[in-house]
């Protein structure tokens, strides 16, 4: 975006030396020159309000960023203790990768604030246990959502078992299309740990 700033209408040759110059044209200059300070600040202020920084959180208003090379990029992460909740909500303005530890008995994990429809959103959800035997994991979605599984024997209707043992993870991938109106569930595997 071009500059609004008018310079090239002050009198660059003004005052003359030598002479008694009228007061006028220092008026005009100096109008001037206060009218191009006036529309600097309301750029700089726009700049700093609606660029993204590298110092603070920035937003893009859900703008398309295109022809864009990411490089050592991550996903937001989020890990929670779950020992003893029957239901967790995650939402996919908070992270994009949620770690639940600790299941210890049968929960429903609904998935919320989808982006808007035409846009493709994915979370992935690793899963826990503590021990305490093995847990149906329940999916849910914001409102009246249709939820798809991929079809593995692992999944009951919505609801996935996930091990007794800390040491196995359960890993499921979700994702939309249509603002969560309708989301596939995809079993990614059972993981144990191996020392």
């Amino acid at each position: 975006m071009a500059s609004n700033i008018i310079s090239d209408t002050i009198d660059e040759t003004y005052p003359v030396a030598g002479i008694d110059n009228d007061t006028q044209g220092f008026r005009d200059n100096f109008n001037i020159i206060k009218t191009g300070l006036t529309t600097a600040k309301s750029e700089i202020t726009d700049l700093q309000a609606n660029t993204p920084k590298t110092n603070a959180t920035s937003s893009f208003n859900n703008n398309t960023i295109s022809n864009v090379n990411f490089l050592s990029s991550s996903k937001a992460t989020t890990v929670t203790n779950v020992l003893g909740d029957t239901a967790v909500t995650l939402s996919f303005n908070t992270s994009h990768y949620f770690r639940l530890e600790n299941i210890n008995q049968p929960m429903t994990v609904t998935l919320d604030d989808w982006p808007e429809t035409q846009q493709a959103a994915e979370i992935i959800i690793h899963f826990n246990g503590n021990g305490s035997g093995t847990q149906a994991v329940t999916f849910a979605s914001d409102g009246a959502a249709n939820i798809y599984t991929d079809g593995n024997a692992v999944w009951t209707n919505r609801a996935i078992n996930v091990p007794a043992s800390a040491d196995q993870s359960i890993v499921v991938k979700a994702w939309t299309l249509d603002d969560g109106a309708t989301v596939f569930l995809q079993y990614l595997g059972t993981y144990v740990l191996t020392v």
